[in-house]
């Protein structure tokens, strides 16, 4: 997918300082004659600023999904958040990553034409918006690839998100999007790691997941009581997953491959 000024996902931020400069002028024409609203105007004036810089580091359409050169930086705030809640909180649930990699787009392109192509990028923002939590840090890491963080969350709610993200775009495909797919790594977060480590673990685990033709590929699980509930699920679903081991002959059968 087209990461540049042309694509339909890039906001146009140009008027972004002329706006908040507007914004000032009004609100100080406002409240300047009459000092007891001089709290309000900050309080104001830096809910909008706040907004705005919001929306500034947003997708175009899509506020609630950061642009690949904010999601990084948003990605490292929730992961210090969480490294401090697994140390503070008592009954603090975890954190994951999904990852999500779609395939099939250039082939889409180049049988139909960009917008098609496009479209299967809305499809794939829309399954994600759809089935994750409001409170979920959500993001494009580049082109076709995207992220979402999700903190104090349990491993098999991780797992339902994930396989409703799956879910949804084969349940909403078109026929034009016949060739669209997509893979997810889902990496459970329990260390300090820095963002960019953490998103080039969960893209290795999205790689493995297509090259052994899966739908998910699951890493940074914790201990074998997590690794047994994570196998279980997968099985009951009957989702086609590689599991990572916590040791060497810990495995659950076909739908078992030690990352």
């Amino acid at each position: 997918m087209r990461d540049n000024v042309n694509d339909p996902l890039i906001p146009d931020n140009t008027e972004h300082e002329d706006y908040i400069r507007e914004e000032i002028d009004s609100l100080v024409g406002r409240y300047d004659s009459d000092r007891d609203f001089r709290g309000d105007l900050v309080t104001i004036l830096t809910q909008k600023i706040l907004e705005q810089e919001k929306r500034a580091k947003s997708l175009k359409n899509y506020p609630d999904f950061y642009t690949s050169d904010a999601f990084p930086d948003e990605l490292a705030i929730e992961l210090a958040r969480a490294t401090r809640d697994f140390r503070d909180k008592d009954h603090y649930l975890g954190a994951a990553l999904i990852f999500i990699g779609s395939h099939g787009l250039k082939a889409i392109n180049k049988k139909y034409n960009h917008s098609i192509g496009d479209k299967a990028v809305a499809l794939l923002i829309e399954a994600i918006r759809l089935n994750t939590r409001e409170i979920d840090t959500k993001g494009r890491v580049n082109g076709d690839k995207f992220a979402v963080f999700l903190s104090d969350i349990n491993s098999l709610r991780v797992l339902e998100i994930a396989e409703s993200i799956l879910k949804y775009v084969e349940r909403n495909k078109s026929q034009q999007l016949e060739l669209f797919s997509v893979s997810l790594g889902v990496l459970f977060y329990q260390n300090e790691v820095a963002a960019e480590d953490l998103l080039l673990q969960a893209f290795d685990a999205v790689n493995l997941a297509k090259e052994n033709e899966s739908s998910m590929a699951i890493t940074g699980i914790p201990n074998e009581e997590m690794a047994k509930e994570i196998a279980e699920f997968i099985n009951q679903h009957q989702i086609k997953a590689l599991i990572e081991g916590v040791t060497s002959n810990f495995s659950y059968g076909a739908k078992y491959q030690s990352l």
